[in-house]
């Protein structure tokens, strides 16, 4: 089962906490860099993402999107997962 909630939300990019344990990386997506992603449009511009390091720590900095727009596994070991990728896709289908 698939839940969607749509949120207001004060600020474009807010602070997110995450479960080490259950999460590689994690990224802020505004709507446009959204739309190219769910469009396979090639992606130039960084944005700021969040990943766990390999001892362990949290770290913050930016990627480029073109990494994460590509579907995992992709030639960085990166990229949506094919589950994640058809939500998002259902969830613009639903809100546009």
């Amino acid at each position: 089962m698939v839940v969607f909630y749509t949120l207001r939300l004060p600020c474009e990019t807010p602070s997110i906490a995450v479960q080490k344990s259950e999460v590689s990386a994690f990224v802020w997506l505004p709507p446009e860099s959204l739309r190219k992603v769910l469009a396979g449009e090639a992606c130039e511009e960084e944005i700021a993402a969040g990943y766990v390091q390999t001892d362990g720590t949290m770290a913050t900095g930016k990627v480029p999107l073109e990494r994460i727009a590509r579907p995992y596994p992709n030639e960085w070991k990166d990229g949506l997962a094919g589950g994640h990728l058809k939500a998002l896709r259902k969830f613009v289908e639903l809100h546009h």
